[in-house]
This record gives structure tokens, sequence and C-alpha cells, in this order.
């Protein structure tokens, strides 16, 4: 568990992506990208879900996570005091985009 909750982090955006109009991706943008492979470890070891992490020259790393994993995405990253609650924004269904 991580001590520390980095304050450098404004917001952490946590939506779903429909991919193709049948899967559904779950996207955790903000993040520290040290963290990227403890949130995929998490996920694969846990929820059996498969991810992967994009890097964008604008946006920095962005993670990818196959499923609806929003509300878990979310909890994990204040239980293990990666950011605060009120860090955190995620989207509803109203709100996703279409690839």
């Amino acid at each position: 568990m991580i001590d520390n909750i980095d304050d450098n982090i404004d917001i952490v955006h946590i939506g779903i992506i429909l991919h193709n109009n049948q899967t559904l991706r779950t996207t955790i943008q903000g993040v520290d990208p040290k963290y990227n492979d403890r949130i995929l470890r998490f996920f694969k070891n846990t929820h059996f879900a498969n991810g992967t992490v994009l890097i964008d020259p604008i946006f920095g790393s962005i993670i990818h996570i196959i499923g609806d994993h929003r509300n878990h995405a979310g909890n994990y990253l204040c239980d293990h005091h990666i950011v605060n609650r009120d860090q955190i924004m995620i989207y509803d269904y109203n709100d996703f985009m279409i690839l």
C-alpha cells in the first residue's frame, strides 16, 4: 500500500468507450505513469480483465481495460491511496465515446 497521496494530480478521469458497438473498455486517464503496471496487474489478477497502456503526446498515459470497471477502478485508486476521492471523475453511460 502506498502511504502518500500524490497532490500533483489534478483530476483522474475514469470513463468507458464503446468499441465496435460491442465491447466496453474502461479508460483511466491522469494517473501517474509509475502506477500503470500496478493497476493493470490488479485488474488481471482480481477481475480477469486484460488491459493496456496507451501513450498519447497530449493526454499522457491512458489505461484501457476491457469491460466496465469504472467503480472498481475508482475504489482501487482510493483504497491504495493513489488519489483522493474528490480527485476522481467517473463518467456515466451518457458521456461515453464511440470509436
